[in-house]
């Protein structure tokens, strides 16, 4: 998440360290939420703003902020929840885990598993181990349950527990990935039908396939509590999480997919997990075992900086060096963890640390040194090669496929974000070109999954998390510098959004707000002319995008009432699912322009019809 290029006011007169967000983290600890903002408004207020020209390198660093808040925080780590009105029941949690058991019979039970196997290797291989012992713990699981109907409730262990919730994170994969098609041929729909009360169906949709994911999600989570993780921690925790990492549920409870990364981190140090050296003492299974440790440890780093966010303040991605800065601290230890095995884990992670440490070089007040992007581009164009290499050597299969794809995507997003930096940093001559040239490239790959029948790899979950800030820039970008060809590319996302799977869930309806908020920003900087007040010139747009940022951050922020007659106030982390209603909404209009009704009025009108309050209610 980028910064602006300079400190806040505040930071710079006190001589403390800013960490350049609109408002900024130092702030926003002293309660002084609105002079950041007020201080970012007086820079947007110089230059070109001021004759209603198009300068772009103005306006973009209110965008970084922007994008952080509303994109990444809003839209994809937030949900509207309240305390006092949702409900808690066990009982009917266990009721219904029960149903979805009873309703999975067992030969459907071996075909999702092989299907799963055959198809989304490269989602949990890494955290299972060895394969074929999934086989073994199925058919254990089914012995469980025939001693369950004949002799009613057994007495099982903890571990127990654990398998029965790694193989139900299984059969939740195959359902959320699996074509409506594929699961016609293994489960019949009739039964779900009669539970839920519904008209009967013969044929599957992609509706109906996502009840019964949800309901599949549902039963492995239940399960998982029956473990204890809390009083009997295990691996399997951590292998049960990374399998369901890979569906939607970091967007439908970011709150508990924080909650399970602490845990996992946790459990990760307690068996040491992360010690995976070999040595020459180690015999063939100690061996092996050390990689698997590694997998699941950079996958779980992969996992931990994606959903980085001020509502998760543990994390451990931070405790691996940058990739291309820092080298020379792993040549005093005699050993370099980026030297391993080259797995689809370590890939992954050495690409997505990139973005990471582009991100390091925004600490400073500094904007990021050019030969710092540089070698980022250059470090990416080597792993490039690497996976060129790499995948011509592998026998083509829906698992390699998968795993090329993932890999291929993940590079163009880094180097979509590099452009991006470019641009903003230093509006280098063909930034915007190559940044249309990535954007377009990704969509290519998309669409090529979409014609060869392979739409189900759309469905990985960070296809949004990138398609949401590539449409989010270029949208917000077109107010100011209108282009054709961004108007057509912005006009192809919208396209390839409405292809998306159902079972990316309400994410993608949330995205439709923010772009269509931003679309009608557009009409109102055509339509009203700048004011002035304070000696200070401003248009009425940038007023309204820094009241969501002030929104989001307020509230992201909020420190929980304890004693009664306190008001809440900000400065504390939040949880991730925060209690929101139209009297939380309440954010003065006016912080720079008190006396200009008119301004107010033009705010609270756009406010009301364009209200954020829906993007994550």
């Amino acid at each position: 998440m980028e910064r602006r290029k300079q400190a806040c006011h505040n930071c710079t007169i006190r001589k403390v360290k800013c960490d350049r967000f609109i408002p900024c983290g130092t702030c926003i600890k002293r309660g002084q939420e609105k002079d950041c903002i007020e201080s970012s408004s007086e820079v947007l207020s110089q230059g070109a703003i001021i004759t209603h020209k198009d300068d772009v390198a103005n306006i973009l660093p209110l965008w970084q902020s922007y994008e952080h808040w509303i994109v990444n925080i809003g839209l994809l780590k937030t949900k509207s929840i309240s305390l006092q009105h949702e409900k808690v029941n066990l009982e009917q949690d266990l009721n219904a885990a029960e149903f979805w058991m009873n309703y999975l019979r067992e030969e459907a039970s071996f075909d999702l598993l092989n299907y799963s196997i055959e198809n989304l290797g490269p989602l949990y291989f890494s955290s299972v181990g060895d394969i074929n012992d999934l086989f073994v713990r199925l058919e254990q699981y089914w012995v469980r349950r025939r001693d369950h109907e004949n002799e009613g409730e057994g007495s099982c262990t903890p571990d127990d527990y654990y398998w029965d919730s790694l193989i139900w994170a299984v059969f939740t994969l195959t359902l959320y990935y699996a074509s409506p098609e594929k699961i016609s041929e293994i489960l019949k729909p009739e039964p779900i039908c009669d539970w839920l009360n519904i008209e009967k169906q013969h044929v599957w949709s992609e509706t109906l396939q996502m009840t019964v994911y949800q309901g599949f999600l549902k039963c492995c989570l239940t399960t998982l509590v029956r473990t204890n993780y809390l009083m009997y921690p295990n691996v399997k925790l951590i292998q049960i999480f990374q399998i369901l990492y890979n569906t939607t549920l970091p967007y439908d409870s970011p709150a508990l997919t924080n909650n399970l990364i602490v845990q996992s981190i946790q459990t990760t140090k307690m068996f040491n997990l992360t010690n995976f050296r070999l040595y020459t003492t180690d015999d063939t299974a100690m061996g092996i075992s050390k990689q698997i440790f590694s997998k699941i440890w950079y996958k779980l780093c992969f996992i931990d900086y994606l959903q980085a966010s001020p509502s998760k303040c543990i994390d451990c991605h931070t405790e691996i060096p940058s990739l291309f800065q820092f080298a020379s601290v792993y040549a005093s230890y005699g050993s370099n963890v980026y030297q391993t095995y080259e797995s689809f884990e370590m890939m992954c992670w050495k690409i997505i640390s990139i973005d990471r440490d582009l991100e390091k070089t925004s600490d400073s007040t500094q904007r990021p040194l050019m030969k710092t992007i540089d070698a980022a581009k250059r470090e990416l164009e080597i792993l490039n090669e690497i996976i060129k290499k790499d995948m011509k050597k592998k026998e083509k299969s829906t698992n390699s496929l998968f795993e090329e794809f993932i890999l291929k995507m993940l590079v163009n997003s880094v180097k979509w974000k590099i452009e991006k930096m470019y641009l903003i940093y230093y509006q280098t001559s063909n930034s915007m070109e190559m940044l249309v040239y990535y954007t377009k490239e990704i969509i290519r790959l998309l669409v090529i999954n979409v014609n060869n029948e392979r739409l189900s790899f759309n469905k990985f979950p960070y296809i949004l998390n990138i398609i949401s800030r590539m449409i989010g820039f270029l949208t917000f970008h077109q107010i100011f510098e209108p282009r054709p060809d961004i108007a057509q590319l912005i006009d192809d996302l919208k396209e390839l959004i409405t292809t998306l799977p159902v079972m990316l869930g309400n994410s993608v309806n949330k995205l439709g707000l923010i772009i269509t908020r931003l679309e009608s920003l557009s009409v109102l900087w055509d339509r009203i002319q700048v004011v002035e007040s304070k000696g200070a010139v401003i248009h009425p747009i940038f007023k309204i995008l820094q009241n969501d940022i002030l929104f989001f951050s307020k509230f992201t922020n909020k420190i929980p009432l304890l004693i009664r007659g306190m008001n809440d106030f900000g400065g504390g982390a939040g949880s991730g699912e925060i209690e929101l209603d139209e009297g939380s909404m309440q954010i003065e209009n006016d912080v720079t322009f008190e006396e200009n009704n008119e301004f107010n009025t033009i705010i609270t009108a756009f406010q009301q019809e364009h209200n954020i309050l829906e993007i994550i209610s």
